[in-house]
């Protein structure tokens, strides 16, 4: 159970990065 919630932290870094990359070369 405790691993799970590490996975689900560690998936939302990545995620939050690809969602900066994708706005920066459209701003």
């Amino acid at each position: 159970m405790r691993t799970g919630h590490s996975a689900q932290h560690c998936s939302s870094i990545p995620t939050t990065k690809l969602y900066l990359m994708l706005s920066l070369p459209k701003s």
